[in-house]
């Protein structure tokens, strides 16, 4: 009497929550801009944070989640900058310290649940 679980519907993640569920819970949506605010205005020499929230059932390690600055079809990995940027010990979210004209621009943050299932999340400064 084999359990047949039911597929995810395309654009769901399957997690596994309880290793004694043969059944995964299928997730969407499991990544969001804190209170939805993507767009951020910032002064010179002021500091600016970015966030998120993760919806999910289980929880993921700081290394799953990957900041960036993309410029001009190019990308940044913000971990290489401790001065500049500071990343919280979760991963969730990123402060940019002492705004410049440069700091102008859109960020990414890219989380992974595994290699198949990352989801992205866009934030501008101007």
């Amino acid at each position: 009497n084999a359990t047949v679980c039911p597929e995810c519907p395309e654009n769901h993640v399957p997690i596994v929550v309880d290793e004694d569920e043969c059944c995964p819970v299928c997730v969407t949506d499991w990544l969001s801009a804190e209170d939805d605010i993507t767009d951020f205005h910032a002064k010179v020499r002021e500091s600016v944070t970015f966030a998120v929230v993760v919806h999910l059932p289980i929880n993921l390690n700081k290394n799953d989640f990957m900041w960036e600055k993309r410029r001009s079809g190019a990308k940044e990995d913000l971990k290489l900058y401790t001065k500049k940027y500071d990343i919280s010990d979760d991963g969730t979210s990123l402060t940019i310290n002492d705004i410049t004209l440069n700091d102008e621009g859109t960020y990414r943050l890219r989380a992974c649940i595994d290699a198949d299932s990352c989801g992205n999340v866009e934030f501008t400064l101007n």
